[in-house]
């Protein structure tokens, strides 16, 4: 029988341990449970292990593009929501392509908590 994902589990991938440290810190305040990688290949290595239901990546990783990496993660077949969490604007043009390929919500750099809870409140309420 395949174990169902946590509710409230979220893997986090962003190679600036900052922000890393600092949405565990929010989101853990909140009663999510948090794992967080630095590359988009520890991301993908933690996803069959963490079984999270909501993935938060940087556009830009080390070893890889935050759309290669959504494209990595479609292929797994899991049903986690993907966000992008990013200081890299986009015309929203390219946020609507963004979200008809998979990615649930686009949050822009540098977000308060108080932003980033209510993304996230709303990306799980979605997924129940």
């Amino acid at each position: 029988m395949e174990e169902k994902p946590s509710k409230k589990k979220i893997l986090h991938a962003d190679n600036d341990q900052k922000t890393r440290e600092k949405v565990k810190e929010t989101l853990e305040c909140e009663g999510y449970e948090v794992a967080s990688a630095t590359t988009g290949k520890e991301c993908l290595e933690m996803l069959p292990i963490e079984k999270p239901s909501l993935v938060i990546m940087e556009t830009t990783l080390p070893d890889t593009s935050g759309w290669e990496l959504l494209q990595e993660i479609k292929k797994t077949g899991g049903n986690e929501k993907v966000a992008f969490l990013t200081a890299i604007d986009v015309p929203q043009e390219r946020k609507n392509k963004l979200e008809e390929e998979g990615i649930s919500a686009y949050i822009l750099k540098p977000v308060t908590p108080e932003k980033l809870l209510a993304e996230i409140r709303a990306l799980m309420e979605i997924q129940e």
